[in-house]
Formats: C-alpha cells, sequence, structure tokens
C-alpha cells in the first residue's frame, strides 16, 4: 500500500507462507481480525522488513499503524514470523496481540514527533522481544503491560537478546516509559538482559517484574549503558538459582552515564544487586531493597557516584559466600563520598548492611532515612513521576570545584566527565553559581572551554526535538480525532455485516462510512504537512549545529569522541537519513570499540547507532579497558589470576612466571599508562617460566596481560626503577 488509508478490519483473514504479510508506505493502516502466519525472510528481497507480518514505513509523514490482536490469551494473531511489526517513522498503537514462535516481535525505529503505545501484549520471541531504536525525540513511547519470553535463538557472535532494547543518542523524549511489563527469561546463552538501554535519555523503567532461571546464563535483569536521566524503581528482580558463577551478573547494572535514579527496586539471588561501573554524576540510589547476593550493594573500582545520605536502602539478607553485602573496591576513596545512613529497621530491612567493605565507607548520621513506603505521605511505587532531591552541591561538587580529587583512580577522563556534569548543573541552576565563590569561579572559568561548547551543542541537538506546543496540540488533536474516527468506522462495518439491512440503510451507512474516512484522509494530510515543515526545519538546524560542532577545537581523546559523535548523529538521525556512509561506519565502530573509562560516554551514544549498522557486534569492555589497567567486571567467568612478573620492580630483566605450563603458544603484551603498547614478546607453548628483557623501557609504571587462543589469562602492573 502506498500513499493511502486502509482499514483492514476483517475477520478469519490469514496470511501464511510469505516473506511478508502487510506492508504499508506513507499510508494509515488499521488492522484487526487479521492472523499472520509463518512469515520469512526471502532472499530475493532487500527489502528493511523482510519477513514481517506487518511492515509500515511513513518517512516525513504523520503516517499511523493501529493494530489490533485478538486478546493477549486468545488466538494467536502472528505465529512463527521473523518480525512481527516493524515501523520506520510510524505513530504505532498496537495492543492484545499472543505472539509465539516470533523471531522479534516489535521493531520500532525513528518515531521521533510521533506516538508510540505497545499494550497488552503476551510475547514469545527467540531473539529480542522489543526493539525501540533511534526514537529521540518521540512525543511519547509507552510499552507497557506486556508479559515477553525471550532469547533462545543461537548467535555465536553477538551480545545476546533483550526481552526490551532501547538504543538512542542521548536526547529526551519527553514521555517515554517501560511499565508493569513481565519478562522471562531462558536457560538459553543468549537470553542475557531483561530491559537493555544504552545512550537513552530521560526514561522511567518502573514496576515491571524479570525472573531469571539460570546465573550461569542470565546477565541482568535491567541494565543503563550511557544513560541519562534515566529512572529505575520499583521493579522486582529476581533469580530460581542459587549459585554465582559470573561475577558481573546483576538485577540492575549501571555503566556510566549521568543523574541516575535507582530507587524501590526489590532484588533477590543474582550476584549483584545493583553494580556500578564508571563515572556516573550525580546518582541517586534509594529504598532498594537487597535479598540474597554475593555483592548487594557494588561499586567497582572505576565507579564515582558522589555522597549518598540516608537514603534507605535496605538489606535482608547475609552476603553469599566469599562476598560482601556493600562492596566499594576503591579503598582509597571510598571514606570520601560515604554512604550515611541511621540505624534503623524498616519494612523488615535493616539499613545497615551486615558486612561493608571498606571500614568507613558507611558511616552514621541521625535524620530520617528515605522510606518508600512514605514519600511525602504516600508509597512511591503508586506513582511514577519520578521526583528527585532538588539539585544542590554535593561534597564531590566541592572537590571538583577546588581540583583537589587524586589521580589513579580519578583519571583524567573521569574528571572531565565530572566537571562536564558539574558544569552541567551550574548552567542549568543559576542559583548554585552564587552558593559558594569556588562555584562561581569555576563556572566562569568554564565559559568558552570546550565543556561549555559540547554542552551548547547538546541543548541545540536537544531542540531539534523541541516542537512549537500549538503544533503538538494540534498533531495529538488530530491523532484522536482519526482514532475516533476509526472506531466509528469499524462499527460501521459491523453493522454492514447484518442481514436484515435494507437498501437504505446499507446505503446509508455506506455514505458515513466514506465521510468518516475522508475526514481521516484530511486530518492525516493536514498532520503529515505539519511535520514535513518541521522535518525541513529540523534538517537546516541541524547542518547549523553541526557548523558549529566543527569548529571546536580540540585536545583530548574523550573530546575528540564527542566532537566526532555528534558529527556523525546530526548528519544521520539528526536529518532523517538512514544510510551511515563508510567512513560514518568506520569512525563509529572506531569509538565504539573504545574502553569507555577513557573514550567517555560518546562511546555508548557510538555504539548504540553502530548498531543500526551492525548489531550482532559485541564490544567486550572487560579487553578494551585491561590494556589501560582498568578492571571492568567481565560477563564471563574468569579464573583467578595467577600470573606474575618477578622481580617487580625491575630493573633491565625480568621473568613472566605461570601456574602451570601453556597449553598453546601466547603473548605477552606491555602498555604505558595512555594504554598504548610498548612491547610484544612470544611465549612458547609448554613455557612455565619466560625471560624477557625490559632495558628499553623507560622508569614508570606500567601494565602487563597474557594472551593465548583461550584470551586473557593473566594480567597486572609493573614498575620498571634504574
Amino acid at each position: 500500500m502506498h500513499h493511502t488509508a486502509v482499514d483492514l478490519t476483517g475477520g478469519g483473514n490469514v496470511i501464511h507462507h510469505m516473506s511478508n504479510g502487510i506492508v504499508a508506505h506513507q499510508s494509515d493502516v488499521q488492522v484487526s481480525g487479521w492472523r499472520m502466519q509463518h512469515i520469512q525472510p526471502d532472499t530475493v528481497y532487500t527489502l528493511t522488513g523482510n519477513g514481517a507480518g506487518i511492515y509500515a514505513r511513513g518517512e516525513a509523514g504523520f503516517h499511523t499503524l493501529r493494530q489490533q490482536g485478538y486478546g493477549s490469551t486468545g488466538t494467536p494473531s502472528l505465529n512463527a514470523c521473523r518480525w512481527g511489526i516493524y515501523t520506520e517513522y510510524m505513530n504505532v498503537y498496537s495492543t492484545d496481540n499472543l505472539m509465539l514462535d516470533m523471531g522479534t516481535a516489535y521493531r520500532v525505529d525513528r518515531s521521533g514527533y510521533r506516538e508510540v503505545d505497545i499494550l497488552n501484549n503476551t510475547v514469545q520471541a527467540h531473539r529480542h522481544g522489543m526493539e525501540l531504536r533511534a526514537n529521540d525525540g518521540a512525543a511519547h513511547i509507552l510499552v507497557q503491560g506486556n508479559d515477553i519470553t525471550f532469547g533462545d535463538a543461537e548467535c555465536p557472535t553477538c551480545k545476546g537478546f533483550s526481552a526490551i532494547l532501547v538504543t538512542e543518542g542521548n536526547y529526551a523524549a519527553a514521555d517515554s516509559r517501560i511499565l508493569n511489563n513481565s519478562m522471562h527469561f531462558l536457560n538459553a546463552p543468549t537470553s542475557r538482559f531483561g530491559i537493555g538501554l544504552v545512550a537513552a535519555d530521560g526514561w522511567l523503567v518502573a514496576e515491571n517484574t524479570l525472573w531469571m532461571v539460570s546465573n550461569a546464563h542470565n546477565r541482568t535483569g535491567i541494565q543503563l549503558e550511557g544513560c541519562r536521566a534515566t529512572e529505575v524503581s520499583c521493579n522486582q528482580i529476581s533469580s530460581s538459582d542459587t549459585g554465582y558463577p559470573i561475577a558481573a551478573q546483576s538485577a540492575i547494572r549501571n555503566m556510566m552515564g549521568s543523574q541516575p535514579l535507582i530507587s524501590c527496586n526489590e532484588m533477590d539471588r543474582t550476584a549483584n544487586g545493583i553494580l556500578f561501573n564508571g563515572v556516573a554524576y550525580n546518582t541517586d540510589v534509594r529504598g532498594n531493597f537487597f535479598h540474597n547476593h554475593k555483592w548487594a550493594l557494588h561499586l567497582d573500582g572505576t565507579a564515582v557516584i558522589g555522597l549518598q545520605e540516608l537514603k534507605g536502602n535496605l538489606w535482608y539478607n547475609a552476603a553469599g559466600a566469599g562476598g560482601v553485602c556493600a562492596l566499594y573496591e576503591d579503598t582509597i576513596n571510598a571514606p570520601n563520598f560515604p554512604f550515611r545512613y541511621n540505624p534503623a529497621i524498616i519494612s523488615g530491612g535493616n539499613t545497615q548492611p551486615p558486612s561493608v567493605s571498606p571500614n568507613g565507607w558507611f558511616s552514621v548520621l541521625f535524620g530520617a532515612n528515605y522510606d518508600c513506603a512514605d514519600h511525602h505521605g504516600m508509597d512511591y511505587c503508586s506513582q511514577f513521576e519520578g521526583e528527585r532531591d532538588n539539585e544542590r552541591l554535593t561534597g564531590l561538587d566541592v572537590r571538583l570545584a577546588n581540583d583537589s580529587l587524586e589521580n589513579d583512580p580519578y583519571t583524567d577522563e573521569s574528571k572531565w566527565m565530572l566537571k562536564s556534569g558539574l558544569y552541567k548543573k551550574l548552567d542549568e541552576n543559576p542559583e548554585l553559581q552564587d552558593s559558594l565563590q569556588v562555584m562561581a569561579d569555576l563556572y566562569d572559568e568554564m565559559q568558552g572551554s570546550t565543556t561549555s561548547t559540547f554542552k551548547g551543542i547538546d541543548d541545540s541537538q536537544q531542540a531539534l526535538y523541541d516542537l512549537d506546543s500549538n503544533v503538538v496540540v494540534q498533531l495529538r488533536a488530530n491523532s484522536a480525532q482519526i482514532g475516533s474516527l476509526a472506531m466509528l468506522v469499524q462499527g460501521d462495518l459491523e453493522q454492514l455485516g447484518e442481514s436484515n439491512l435494507t437498501f437504505a440503510q446499507r446505503e446509508a451507512i455506506l455514505a458515513g462510512l466514506n465521510g468518516y474516512r475522508e475526514d481521516i484522509r484530511d486530518l492525516s494530510a493536514w498532520s503529515t504537512a505539519i511535520l514535513q515543515a518541521v522535518s525541513s526545519s529540523k534538517e537546516q538546524s541541524a547542518h547549523t549545529v553541526q557548523v558549529t560542532n566543527t569548529g571546536i577545537a580540540i585536545a583530548e581523546l574523550i573530546e575528540e569522541n564527542q566532537k566526532t559523535v555528534n558529527e556523525i548523529y546530526l548528519a544521520t538521525i539528526g536529518k532523517d537519513v538512514d544510510i551511515f556512509s563508510t567512513t560514518q561506519a568506520g569512525a563509529l565502530f572506531d569509538i565504539a570499540n573504545q574502553c569507555p573509562m577513557i573514550g567517555g560516554n560518546a562511546v555508548f551514544k557510538a555504539r548504540s547507532l553502530y548498531w543500526l549498522i551492525d548489531d550482532n557486534y559485541d564490544f567486550d569492555d572487560p579487553l578494551l579497558c585491561l590494556s589501560y589497567g582498568i578492571i571492568v567486571k567481565s560477563l564471563t567467568e574468569r579464573q583467578a589470576n595467577t600470573i606474575s612478573v618477578i622481580p617487580n620492580p625491575a630493573r633491565d630483566e625480568a621473568s613472566l612466571v605461570m601456574p602451570q605450563e601453556l597449553k598453546d603458544p601466547g603473548t605477552l603484551i606491555i602498555y604505558d599508562a595512555l594504554g598504548a603498547e610498548v612491547l610484544r614478546s612470544s611465549i612458547p607453548a609448554e613455557t612455565m617460566r619466560f625471560a624477557f628483557s625490559t632495558a628499553a623501557l623507560s622508569p614508570a609504571l606500567y601494565h602487563y596481560m597474557v594472551l593465548t587462543v583461550e584470551g586473557v589469562i593473566g594480567y597486572g602492573k609493573l614498575t620498571i626503577l634504574r
């Protein structure tokens, strides 16, 4: 169907054993009473949605797909399809489906300015349950009331599958919510992430239930990677397994980003309850319920989340064997940014963890602990507006402004990210600039800096999706009116099926139908004209921001990454361009394949964009970061590191000592403090002790890594003194 409005309301219609079911291009489509069976891709065709039960593409228009099934427990509306519903540039309203034996049930791409409702469906998917890609600036996204089982397709090279996967470009969709869904993991190596958000901004993930069944395969309940101002609250995440074979397995995992609010979640029987990796400025972690874990609250050696005061997190059980209930691996700085609590029992849980490492990280402070059941007089989980504490300055902010953070573990990159977050806070809350002289001085000092210029670029990119309020009201009114007219059309069609109608009655109904359909076409054309004008303006605005971005002078890798990813985003998603050039794809891969703690949050944005090109590539952060001496918890079980170098410190010669002979030849690689390779030596098989020269190395601290066909088998630090 092309450039039309079609009402496919029927009964008992079946499309089966085709390469596509319904295909719509720049059309408004209403579908109910249809079944799609055995829809699989045909290699002859290159259509994006090849293998979809319904594929709809709206491009610059304001086109809508309305689809309704037979009920989430009724007759399957989609069965054995590679894709269930696949849309691009569309409003999507899809409800009440039973979708069985699916590859992926839903994929919704590029719905900026538009609305998406995916409600009350039961999904059994071999791959991702639902994928939401590049929907930056959507007017409204709601994924609610769905029951999703996912992730048993074989995929030896990919990163695994998610029940719900969101990948964006850090530009807020103002009303984006994942609410009250049930997610069932499978005992399969690829059933890995319940809800995964990459470079998302301003999402709310609340009141979902996630059930893991294998702690050896199921990796994370809810995972945030490079997200901003995203809330994860009131979710229940548990496993039926009782072992902890994967050190990084987590109920909730936050990797860098900024301003996460993680509150009132209940977690049980995962290796980690909540795991933090990297710098996450302005984190708020409060009112969470920890049960049986090896590490209930875990900050790795790279994590920086700042002071947490009277947050009311609750512990119910002692740590599993070899674990600690609250662990901060950065033992040097843990006392500087403590968790302060008032000892109390709330809802049967203790605000004091049964075990803490290091000593001094948790400290007593008298006052009222946060209580999810009494959030300003009401149960926080009965509402999901996401009320945060008022913006205020923290001890971390003061240390940043005074430039008193020490390197190792505070790298130049982590300080750059933290200062960027503080500058954003000061810029958006001018009253904080006057609260301390050091803040006013810092803000003035940073005016005209690369950080302030990037903040301006971010604001300008965000503005690409800011519609005039009158336009928003008109688009929503048109959409609501079209929905009402569609219901009238459906009612008249049902009347036409009655056998006792007279000729005059039938003619009157047909005349009404034609009138409704004409009104729908007029409203759709009106909305399309509005959106086409908006799209044209957006393209020009994106070009203007590109020019500003091109002129930024950069000095560090982390700045170069942000500039490059901005450029590619503005040239593609920012202008509604679908295709990435070979040069753009290569640049994205190079940035995406960096250690995020070195490359910054632009690494996650690059991955989000690169996965629009190749969704199967898995970026291995533990390996990417290891050459910098940064240990990131691996998603796979690793043997204890028993390889060492002696003597250490060394002068002109050292020996690599292994606990047993190598089965296969290996490689010793030595890196400097910046991660640059400075020495590489081949190690023969059946070697237990390997001597090598260090005469060419200048006195300094180095990192070494030993590789075999099995991957990294050992690593450590080596100091050269003379």
